[in-house]
């Protein structure tokens, strides 16, 4: 879509934590998964165990960047294409959440890692890469 259509607001909100009523389709999705989580669990009358994992990767200038990495770039990543799971990242870190509250701090600290340009005003930003946010529901 065309810069400044609303993309990234529609997917990740204001960025403001306390704009609840206005958080984005990622949050509402985080919100969604562990509630049906918590159901499962209820209907059952076990407490099953699930396990959600995230991770955060960008392209950007056709190199791989874990956004979730807290250690310096010592492992390579690269994309392979796996027969029983598909596209895969080797070496991408990968953190267990058991909240959307969790999820969400995760997002937002992978935020401050993405590649960023300033555009025509000196505050605004801009990203010009890819990113994805991968949640991984394991039973």
């Amino acid at each position: 879509g065309q810069t400044g259509s609303g993309k990234t607001y529609t997917m990740s909100g204001p960025g403001d934590v306390n704009q609840h009523q206005y958080r984005g389709l990622i949050q509402r999705t985080f919100e969604y998964l562990f509630v049906q989580i918590g159901r499962m669990q209820h209907l059952r009358g076990t407490k099953s165990e699930y396990t959600v994992s995230c991770s955060y990767l960008e392209i950007y200038n056709e190199a791989l960047n874990d956004l979730l990495s807290t250690s310096a770039k010592d492992r390579p990543l690269q994309l392979r294409e796996d027969p029983t799971h598909g596209t895969v990242c080797d070496n991408l870190s990968r953190t267990v959440v058991d909240s959307a509250e969790r999820a969400n701090a995760l997002l937002h600290a992978g935020v401050k890692n993405l590649s960023l340009i300033h555009i025509s005003e000196p505050t605004r930003l801009l990203s010009i890469s890819y990113a994805v946010f991968c949640l991984k529901k394991k039973k």
